[in-house]
């Protein structure tokens, strides 16, 4: 009885009577499982690394390494401060090293490339085929993973970062683009929005469960629980993306095409236009369109504190507190993010999203504060899992918020463009509050018991700057007034397929057959 209230509940919107929302939905929980299967695959394939440099254990139980002939005590090896002193083949690195750096690498080409991937398919008819196709790539790359081996793991590495993340990345932006043209008013979308973020959740904690328990069942082996874990996945996600391929409807060319009739004047024309377009869009954000560019700016100082908050609180509790396996205390945050994404949606129904972004941010900046002010001596562990409650709820409504607000006021007819340059946005300053940690704990800022403490303030300046820029200083009714200057441009495809054709350089569009 209650189940069936819950669900008519979250699910009463207006929005919800679209099938193109349901396609939108399942996209995300395809996108959900499949981060749940990577943690295992992450952690097989550094097992596999080590095992190819002749290591015969990881963690702090070394034993002895092969490769550089030295047996290394557990001391020894807490002290370096790695598992492994086996070197990476090609790279002269270290297998942790090597794969952080190939991540760092990955992650650059990924959020680079989202912004000139979101205007070529701007300018093309062909968006849910993309739409699509990024997702059965990203579903596809998990299934070649379950055939992981030793022999063959720095391949499956170079497949996951570069060729799986790259195609989540576009999906995301591909994806992201649908939900403004479902939803018909700022409600809708942020209804959307928080919706698809507890989907989304969801479908990653309950697959990461199951397959944790699976993986016990066959004994804890870790590569044959991500193998298990990789096919069972794929069994389920091909039937979803088949079922969101027929929800969602096509787009056509939302950005002009300068064209010519054979193929090669059009692909040489799509490519011309992709960066011409990106660029206009550049120097628009730097003129005419300041208020979202320091939207943008507001957004990348936010994230990067909200995701130094799951990074760092390991190691707080790790180092500052004696906490041996603080994983827990992760697994808590995300799992609280759920009902944090729920209550972000019934807030902000009555406050607005731009209120309710700002509670949040605020609340998790004065959860931080608490953090390091009284939370940093073994006697006050207790804290930290009062505070993981706190962080996990607002973590879970600063996502859905902040993308909402975004949603109602950049220009329609670039909407894949845009959610492009949100994700380099959101990506590009990431590595900042971790090098404040790292720069007050290795230069012993404030003493050496108090430098962790001190660390722990970089996602509060972030989150503070951030808050200043997206909420305080926003001209919110500014910006979506210009914004509705473009709505015009905007296709809505709901149960009723519209027939739409771009008309002139601009994109303009005139419908047919209504």
């Amino acid at each position: 009885m209650c189940k069936r209230f819950c669900s008519r509940a979250l699910f009463s919107n207006p929005v919800f009577r679209k099938l193109e929302a349901w396609g939108y939905l399942l996209i995300l929980s395809i996108r959900g499982t499949g981060f749940s299967t990577s943690i295992f695959m992450n952690i097989a394939l550094l097992q596999f690394g080590y095992a190819s440099v002749g290591c015969t254990g990881t963690g702090k139980e070394i034993g002895f390494n092969v490769t550089s002939g030295v047996h290394w005590t557990s001391e020894e090896a807490e002290e370096i401060g790695q598992d492994c002193a086996g070197e990476m083949k090609g790279m002269n690195l270290p297998i942790v090293t090597g794969y952080l750096v190939l991540n760092s690498f990955s992650t650059v080409i990924s959020t680079c490339s989202a912004p000139v991937f979101g205007s070529f398919v701007d300018s093309s008819p062909n968006r849910k085929i993309y739409t699509i196709a990024t997702c059965a790539i990203y579903i596809l790359i998990n299934f070649f993973h379950a055939f992981s081996t030793q022999e063959n793991w720095l391949l499956m590495v170079l497949l996951g970062l570069f060729v799986q993340r790259i195609a989540y990345s576009f999906n995301v932006a591909c994806i992201d683009g649908y939900c403004i043209e479902i939803a018909e008013n700022e409600e809708e979308v942020m209804t959307l929005q928080s919706i698809g973020r507890v989907v989304e959740l969801s479908s990653m904690l309950l697959f990461l469960f199951f397959v944790g328990v699976l993986g016990f069942l066959v004994g804890n082996d870790i590569a044959v629980t991500a193998r298990m874990g990789n096919i069972i996945f794929t069994c389920l996600a091909l039937p979803l993306l088949y079922l969101s391929h027929k929800r969602l409807a096509p787009r056509p060319a939302l950005r002009s095409i300068s064209g010519g009739d054979s193929d090669s004047n059009y692909y040489s024309s799509r490519f011309f236009d992709t960066f011409s377009n990106l660029y206009k869009t550049l120097k628009d954000l730097k003129s005419s369109n300041r208020v979202l560019l320091q939207y943008l700016v507001g957004v990348s100082f936010i994230d990067s504190a909200s995701g130094s908050i799951i990074s760092l609180l390991p190691v707080y509790a790790m180092q500052q507190l004696n906490i041996p396996n603080p994983s827990s205390l992760v697994g808590l945050t995300m799992v609280c993010s759920i009902p944090g994404a729920l209550l972000a949606k019934f807030l902000a129904e009555k406050r607005g999203t731009r209120f309710t972004l700002f509670t949040f941010v605020a609340g998790i900046m004065f959860g931080t504060s608490l953090l390091s002010a009284l939370v940093y001596s073994d006697d006050a562990v207790g804290g930290i899992i009062a505070l993981c409650l706190l962080f996990g709820v607002t973590l879970g409504g600063i996502y859905p918020m902040q993308k909402s607000l975004y949603m109602t006021i950049i220009p329609a007819g670039q909407e894949v463009e845009y959610q492009g340059l949100y994700s380099f946005f959101s990506q590009v300053a990431d590595f900042l509050p971790g090098l404040w940690f790292g720069f007050a704990v290795d230069s012993k800022l404030g003493g050496e018991k108090n430098s962790r403490r001190v660390g722990m303030l970089a996602p509060v300046f972030f989150h503070l700057v951030g808050i200043l820029l997206c909420c305080v200083f926003l001209d919110e009714e500014g910006a979506k007034r210009k914004a509705e200057e473009t709505r015009h441009k905007r296709v809505r495809v709901g149960e009723k397929a519209r027939m739409v054709m771009p008309l002139g350089e601009e994109g303009l569009l005139v419908e047919e057959g209504l």
